[in-house]
């Protein structure tokens, strides 16, 4: 069995303005900026080049190789993961 550490955050509507600065740090309401917004997700289009869709109540892993955000759901992320808090 292989143990590795991931970085992983737990998306929800209230905690959505922290998080989209992680996964979408130069988002600045002109260029980059929230298209759409409901209770299943939010959708930040990046002026016509775009979409990335971010679903509330889920879960965002880290990949080590490529350092893109992986999403499960919360069924998905503890089949796969083991939360370990304070590392």
């Amino acid at each position: 069995m292989r143990k590795e550490q991931y970085e992983c955050i737990y998306l929800t509507k209230q905690n959505r303005e922290e998080v989209l600065k992680i996964f979408e740090p130069n988002i600045d309401g002109e260029h980059i900026f929230i298209k759409e917004d409901n209770d299943r997700h939010c959708i930040v289009e990046h002026l016509g080049w775009y979409r990335s869709y971010y679903f509330y109540n889920r879960w965002y892993v880290l990949g080590l190789e490529d350092y893109t955000w992986s999403c499960y759901t919360d069924e998905e992320f503890k089949e796969e993961f083991e939360l370990v808090e304070g590392m």
